[in-house]
């Protein structure tokens, strides 16, 4: 069983997720749009991913980890050289270091809009 209570969950002053409480069972099935997650075919494009940031190496840039993204989901290139130009052009060519996490996030950023 899985126990959700009370979650809260705010980027600085965004409030993501405000008092969420759910229980789940060990059975049963969670679906995407009628799908189940496995039988998505490219589930980065559907719902998104975000690896840990202990999965991102902190000597790479910003740059690197977005394009990474970009190849593995099959999206144009042409999109992250958008986000990249319009957002963040300062910090693509500095090794991430610390940031890895926000550069996790940014993938997100990559996905067209529904």
């Amino acid at each position: 069983m899985i126990t959700v209570d009370g979650v809260t969950k705010n980027y600085w002053s965004f409030t993501a997720v405000d008092d969420v409480s759910f229980m789940a069972s060990m059975s049963g099935a969670a679906t995407i749009s009628g799908h189940r997650y496995v039988d998505l075919p490219n589930p980065g494009v559907e719902v998104g991913v975000l690896l840990d940031a202990s999965a991102q190496h902190a000597g790479r840039t910003g740059r690197e980890i977005l394009t990474v993204a970009q190849q593995i989901m099959g999206l144009p290139r042409s999109r992250i050289e958008q986000m990249w130009r319009s957002s963040v052009s300062r910090r693509v060519r500095r090794p991430a270091g610390s940031a890895t996490t926000r550069w996790g996030c940014g993938n997100g950023s990559a996905l067209p809009p529904p």
